[in-house]
């Protein structure tokens, strides 16, 4: 296929009361969506995007679309450390996706004040201005690369939904059974 070769796909992440067949086609859904999703920038790939969906067991759906380069830059933002012992919460991510859903940045040169703004009023960072400082740089870079490659209507929830996305990967979901 050569250089010119791309690469769309999606990802369903389904509880266990989701029928196959439901799943399935989500699944094909996504990948469908995916490769429509068009970049503003004309010099940007016209395909090479994802679509994660996740299928809730009340019938509820996520579902966030972006540039496959975004994926990765997503899967650092969540991968950044507070200290050695402690990493970030969901409840950040959740924050996050609620504070910009209320209150976005209107331009992209006002994300690194957004950024700055929102991480100077959590508790979380107290005392960590390195952990902080470096969480800023992933969260800017994050939503700046989506606001490049989204078209502008869609690109306030598609920031929502990779955050809340986020909270969801995040979110610990082990059950224990017996004693312990």
């Amino acid at each position: 296929m050569g250089r010119k070769a791309t690469i769309s796909f999606g990802i369903v992440i389904a509880h266990h009361s989701v029928p196959l067949a439901i799943a399935l086609e989500n699944l094909w859904q996504a990948e469908a969506e995916a490769k429509e999703h068009h970049s503003p920038d004309l010099q940007i790939a016209a395909k090479d995007a994802v679509q994660v969906r996740v299928l809730y067991g009340n019938g509820n759906m996520l579902a966030a679309t972006a540039k496959f380069d975004i994926l990765n830059r997503w899967r650092s933002l969540l991968n950044c450390k507070i200290t050695a012992e402690a990493s970030l919460t969901v409840a950040l991510f959740e924050q996050a996706a609620y504070v910009w859903g209320q209150h976005p940045a209107p331009v992209p040169e006002a994300i690194g004040v957004w950024v700055q703004a929102f991480c100077d009023r959590r508790d979380l960072f107290d005392g960590e201005d390195n952990a902080k400082g470096k969480f800023q740089d992933h969260l800017k870079e994050f939503l700046v690369a989506i606001w490049q490659t989204t078209p502008p209507q869609e690109c306030d929830r598609a920031i929502e939904n990779w955050l809340k996305l986020a909270a969801f990967v995040l979110r610990n979901r082990q059950i224990k059974l017996g004693v312990a």
